[in-house]
């Protein structure tokens, strides 16, 4: 520790208020020491100050970096979003139903199917086959003759054109009907059971066209064959089986009748022209049903 300097004759005239010479602290004094130190920690807080604003700023830089990061994963999952949604319109992929197809025909089972945007392998757009078992048989086959629906359409051995005659009856397609000729000999309403197992019921020859086509179709036969036609309910007002009133008619010279308590209608195979006749007489019989 330096030594306190004395204090001489200037000091004492201060001390009474008389001026006197002003003292200066000499070079490698206090002073000079204090001053550097003072300088020296201006510096370091200066220098502490910068460090202190480069530390703010890089922590500023640090602190802006996760935002712009998470901004950038924002963006791009956006875009990513985007472009899945563009993709896909792009497809134009639309879940649809698609059926199992077993047996390879192109017509699915309808009771086992899946929702997807393509169908798997194995699996078809088409439902309705009512045999997936049998390649054979689908929508739109040719029906045969063989107890069995092949074009799935809830009737068997129906009319095709493959299919002309089955079940003991002849089949002829006419417009939106096909008539069957059957020469199995029934009475009135074992015959109507029959063209009921058919799909139908017995012939309703409403049109001269379609008079004219039984007609020929059974000329040359020494029977008369029964028709849809019936007084059962009233007497005298002759119905269709279908509840309908005949428009045109083709009675034979003074028929009806009703001789002997004659209810059902035949048309006679030789004329072509109808009689009344007694429902119990065993006849064979023409049966219309709708076509498929």
């Amino acid at each position: 520790m330096r030594a306190r300097p004395r204090l001489g004759p200037a000091w004492a005239l201060s001390a009474l208020g008389i001026g006197g010479a002003c003292f200066v602290d000499a070079p490698g004094d206090d002073g000079a020491s204090t001053a550097a130190v003072t300088s020296t920690t201006s510096t370091a807080t200066t220098a502490t100050s910068t460090t202190s604003t480069s530390t703010s700023t890089t922590a500023a830089s640090i602190s802006t970096s996760p935002s712009t990061d998470a901004s950038s994963t924002d963006a791009s999952s956006t875009a990513s979003t985007e472009g899945s949604t563009t993709l896909e319109g792009t497809r134009g992929c639309v879940d649809a139903e698609f059926f199992v197809d077993g047996d390879g025909d192109g017509f699915g089972d309808p009771e086992a199917s899946v929702v997807a945007c393509d169908p798997p392998p194995g699996y078809v757009p088409a439902p309705g086959d009512c045999d997936d078992g049998d390649p054979d048989v689908h929508p739109g086959a040719d029906e045969l003759c063989d107890d069995l629906d092949n074009d799935c359409d809830d009737a068997t051995d129906e009319w095709s054109a493959t299919n002309t005659a089955c079940g003991g009856c002849d089949m002829q397609l006419a417009g939106a009907s096909v008539f069957h000729r059957c020469p199995t000999l029934m009475d009135f309403a074992g015959a109507r059971v029959a063209c009921q197992g058919r799909g139908g019921d017995l012939a309703i020859p409403e049109t001269p066209r379609e008079h004219d086509l039984l007609a020929a179709w059974i000329a040359g036969n020494a029977a008369s064959w029964w028709i849809g036609l019936e007084d059962q309910v009233n007497e005298g007002d002759f119905r269709w089986v279908d509840g309908g009133a005949p428009t045109t008619t083709w009675w034979a010279k003074g028929e009806p009748n009703n001789l002997e308590d004659e209810d059902c209608v035949e048309v006679n195979a030789a004329t072509g022209l109808w009689n009344d006749a007694q429902c119990g007489l065993l006849r064979p019989f023409l049966c219309e049903s709708p076509a498929s």
